[in-house]
């Protein structure tokens, strides 16, 4: 911009070929959410529909609003959820993790750590019930991450994450850089 300021965009990719297929200029003093539709928009005139497209987006964008966007255009949302959806969240902790089985787990062990990830998905019975249109599962990616030094563990942190979509569980057994930028993972 011209008096010195960045220009802040939110854009969209094709995680399978890595071209963006739009973008869209956020307002001073905004945010992504309020860009979120008209990028939606162009989306949708560069592919002719969202129909069967799933759109991966940070916690950010955790919103009713957002998924119900997406439904009304036959397409899907896999979020993050955290605090910033704080009824959201509760309801997701509390499904019965500890009676799904394990649909996958992965271990690796590089640069001093070893890491496990491992994924559960639970079909929501009722339709709406977690509070947002569509949703159909949660998938619970839970990543213990152990450091060590010379071979002595000096400490471990677990991280859950929470998918409304199966898509994310075959991502997560898959760590390659493209994949974990497109759930919003850092690409460590």
């Amino acid at each position: 911009m011209g008096d010195g300021r960045q220009v802040h965009l939110l854009s969209a990719y094709d995680t399978s070929t890595g071209i963006v297929l739009g973008q869209v200029q956020i307002a001073a003093k905004s945010n992504e959410i309020p860009a979120f539709t008209p990028l939606l928009r162009l989306i949708k005139t560069v592919l002719g529909s969202l129909d069967g497209v799933l759109v991966v987006a940070d916690a950010l964008h955790a919103q009713v609003g957002h998924a119900a966007l997406l439904a009304e255009h036959g397409a899907r949302l896999m979020v993050t959820a955290k605090a910033n959806q704080p009824k959201l969240f509760a309801q997701l902790k509390a499904l019965p993790w500890a009676q799904v089985p394990v649909g996958a787990q992965t271990r690796e062990t590089g640069r001093g750590r070893q890491e496990t990830r491992t994924v559960k998905a639970l079909t929501v019975a009722t339709p709406g019930r977690l509070g947002f249109p569509k949703a159909e599962q949660a998938v619970r990616i839970t990543r213990t991450r152990t450091r060590t030094v010379k071979g002595k563990c000096v400490g471990w942190r677990s991280v859950l994450r929470h998918r409304d979509a199966m898509a994310n569980a075959l991502c997560a057994l898959q760590p390659g850089r493209r994949c974990r930028r497109a759930r919003g993972a850092s690409p460590e």
